[in-house]
């Protein structure tokens, strides 16, 4: 079986058809996951440049982009680093109204046991479990 990481251009090919030709290959290669013929691995920098291009250039609301996704990274035969991370930062960024990364940094210093996270953004006050502290001298 053939493995291989994924870009996220790939993606996004795949999820807007768009450019055509770019898509139906796109298309192609999910197909090939699905039947087991190819292994993709997932990173999570991919996932926050296809919602960035979701959000940023095609203008799809955020519950939108979180329910895509969340359900292409659900997908058997792709292998999801940090799968339950992103999905809770996915799920915080459609309910939070916060951007995708500080979402996602947000589950990553929940995950770690170090909740807080030094930031000037006050996104991080609309999510629960962590804490934001401002920047400056800290004792």
């Amino acid at each position: 079986m053939t493995e291989a990481w994924l870009d996220a251009n790939v993606i996004l090919r795949f999820l807007t058809q768009d450019p055509p030709d770019q898509a139906t290959r796109a298309t192609a290669l999910f197909a090939a996951v699905e039947a087991q013929h190819v292994r993709l691995r997932l990173d999570d920098l991919i996932v926050c440049e296809c919602v960035w291009v979701l959000e940023s250039f095609y203008h799809h609301a955020k519950a939108d982009i979180a329910a895509t996704l969340g359900d292409l990274l659900m997908s058997p035969g792709l292998l999801v680093e940090d799968q339950h991370l992103l999905l809770a930062a996915l799920d915080a960024f459609a309910s939070h109204n916060v951007d995708f990364t500080d979402a996602l940094l947000a589950m990553r210093a929940i995950d770690s046991g170090v909740p807080v996270v030094c930031s000037f953004d006050r996104h991080f006050d609309r999510q629960t479990g962590v804490t934001r502290i401002e920047p400056g001298p800290i004792g």
